[in-house]
């Protein structure tokens, strides 16, 4: 592990992650699977019109991107869709949420995807068993980048003992990092989503908490 961010990690007693393209590899995965759905639906929807509604909590990202479709019955044969493909881990989050596990820290998902689909795909990779809590946007009106959206979740974990210096937070964007500063707790940036690395140090994350990908993370 390297620098700053390694410390963070060995001294964390609850970690929480980001999930799209943090935990799982959703960019990569996913985004030809929403393309090929709304194909379906007679609609051209394109990786450009994707990427410029992404981060919004999940019922707002599919009224953006098929505003004429009805989301309902875009989700069911989205989801329907998913479940044929295979999806795929992050690098090094398989082992990075295996390592946590043997310390025995405490992880949860925080984020604007919809809790179900998330679950599904985390299902499928044998990964779910790792996070205690996994909160979506159906958990609460407040979404990132507003620092409200962790709230709950960290009154959450002060009923268990975790104050805010005792948590990482681990996203690929800055929106995460928003959050996670303006409720003190500390973060790691992650590129294996959108966000570039001058994305980060230019709102202010020290380029040594910010890493390539989960692996970087690994003990050596």
């Amino acid at each position: 592990m390297a620098g700053e961010a390694a410390e963070l990690v060995r001294r964390a007693r609850a970690v929480l992650f980001d999930c799209d393209d943090t935990v799982l590899a959703t960019a990569k995965t996913r985004w030809n699977i929403l393309i090929a759905t709304a194909r379906s639906f007679r609609v051209t929807l394109t990786r450009e019109a994707i990427e410029a509604a992404w981060g919004l909590p999940f019922d707002r990202f599919v009224a953006a991107i098929v505003p004429s479709v009805d989301p309902e019955a875009f989700v069911g044969r989205y989801r329907l869709a998913m479940s044929v493909r295979h999806p795929e881990a992050a690098p090094g989050a398989p082992e990075l949420l295996g390592h946590l596990a043997a310390r025995s820290v405490r992880m949860e998902i925080v984020t604007g995807g919809s809790r179900a689909l998330v679950t599904q795909d985390l299902d499928a990779l044998g990964l779910t068993g790792h996070f205690a809590r996994i909160y979506g946007h159906e958990e609460t009106p407040f979404h990132k980048p507003d620092p409200r959206v962790l709230d709950g979740v960290l009154e959450n974990l002060a009923r268990g003992g975790y104050a805010p210096a005792d948590l990482l937070f681990i996203g690929d964007s800055v929106r995460d990092f928003r959050v996670a500063e303006a409720r003190a707790v500390p973060f790691v940036g992650v590129l294996s989503g959108t966000e570039p690395a001058a994305g980060f140090t230019a709102a202010g994350l020290p380029a040594e908490r910010i890493v390539g990908d989960l692996t970087q993370l690994l003990p050596s």
